[in-house]
């Protein structure tokens, strides 16, 4: 979506909210607060965005829709990556990827171990956010899936940023280690020396489709 398409496609989730919301179609109405969301969050109203989000997330968290929830949980992370807020990001990602590990949805799984490296990368894990970054791309290369154009400047920013402090080689070394560990390896390493968060620890034992 084109910048100068954001006003008109902003206008149309509106009004499809009011009618998702007058029909009582509540799947409607979570998928409409999370696309108003995005469309939101890239006109830079952050605020705003993480509120539609909240709301989306109440709805499918009633409805049970494990899909929808993961979905809304990324979303809400990736807000607070770009509010510097790395804790909740990661409380919100882990939470998320430990769903889509669960539903064997790739694509999910790949947004959240991108997420998880731009976290990696701002608390000075270079080589784990490599890792993290390889190991989506596996994910990606297997499914039919790319990285949504929106969320490739943020992944391109981590690839170079880990490259610059890596140096070639070093970059090529963790690349190839983290396409042949399982997610859940590199993401133990995420925050150094602190615990791991349990649902972080759980994750890739519970789908050996997606190792």
């Amino acid at each position: 979506m084109d910048r100068q398409d954001l006003p008109d496609a902003a206008r149309k989730f509106e009004e499809s909210l009011a009618l998702r919301c007058e029909n009582g179609d509540e799947a409607g109405l979570a998928n409409s607060l999370a696309n108003l969301a995005r469309v939101v969050e890239i006109q830079g109203d952050r605020v705003r965005a993480t509120r539609l989000l909240e709301e989306s997330l109440e709805v499918r968290q009633r409805l049970g829709d494990e899909s929808g929830i993961s979905q809304s949980l990324t979303a809400l992370a990736r807000i607070a990556r770009k509010q510097q807020d790395d804790d909740r990001a990661l409380a919100l990602l882990c939470q998320s990827l430990t769903i889509f590990r669960k539903l064997g949805a790739k694509r999910g799984t790949a947004e959240c171990l991108e997420g998880l490296a731009a976290v990696a990368m701002r608390k000075g894990h270079a080589a784990s956010a490599v890792r993290l970054i390889a190991a989506a791309n596996h994910l990606y290369e297997d499914s039919e899936f790319r990285p949504r154009p929106h969320d490739e400047a943020d992944r391109q920013q981590t690839i170079e940023l880990a490259r610059a402090r890596l140096g070639e080689r070093d970059f090529a070394a963790e690349w190839a280690a983290g396409r042949s560990m399982w997610p859940d390896e590199v993401i133990g390493q995420l925050l150094g020396d602190d615990p791991t968060p349990d649902e972080c620890r759980a994750v890739g034992r519970q789908n050996p489709a997606l190792r």
